[in-house]
């Protein structure tokens, strides 16, 4: 599998914030009923309990996985405005994130896009509905970021198609697992997929 060097943004930053509080276990709680019944008291869709799960899977096995984390200051910025309950632990994930891997490491393995052309930022605040979205958008183009992982359902990924036409690659987490596994094999129990 080619080497994924993926954008988080602070929609993705605030989940998996959520998912590491005390009481959701780890990767392997995530395929068992206790943790579903965990997302369902806390009245989630059953589309962000799959994007849950598969985040949380996503963070237990990324040493096994080709992906290279990354975000922006913007992120920085908008952790920064997060409640004070949450507010330490996003700030820690963001610095994990910023410091996370090391794109070189993997020479020719990794392929990245061309960087943005000049105007991206005003063409993406065209359509996009909210500023800060078109600028992590657009910091992920200046940081040549093969794919944009988020569960903003009601901008990034509502305009994915538009997106495509930047270079940008955007997909859910639920996506991401079923693109590597398949769907039947996530379906089935993809936490078997964590044993050694």
């Amino acid at each position: 599998m080619k080497i994924q060097y993926i954008y988080f943004d602070t929609n993705l930053l605030q989940f998996a914030t959520r998912m590491l509080e005390p009481g959701f276990g780890g990767a392997v709680e995530a395929f068992n009923d206790t943790f579903d019944m965990k997302l369902k008291k806390l009245n989630i869709s059953h589309k962000l309990r799959e994007d849950w799960r598969a985040l949380l899977f996503i963070l237990a096995t990324d040493d096994q996985l080709p992906f290279i984390f990354t975000t922006s200051k913007l992120t920085l910025k908008e952790t920064q405005k997060a409640p004070r309950a949450v507010k330490g632990e996003m700030l820690a994930f963001y610095e994990t994130l910023v410091n996370y891997g090391d794109p070189h490491k993997w020479g020719s393995r990794l392929t990245v896009p061309p960087p943005p052309k000049k105007g991206t930022l005003e063409l993406l605040r065209r359509f996009l509905p909210d500023k800060n979205d078109a600028k992590h958008v657009y910091y992920s183009l200046l940081k040549r970021c093969n794919m944009f992982l988020t569960c903003d359902y009601n901008s990034i990924l509502k305009y994915r198609k538009k997106l495509r036409e930047f270079n940008v690659n955007a997909k859910s987490p639920h996506e991401l697992v079923v693109e590597i596994y398949g769907e039947d094999l996530w379906k089935r129990g993809a936490g078997l997929l964590l044993q050694p």
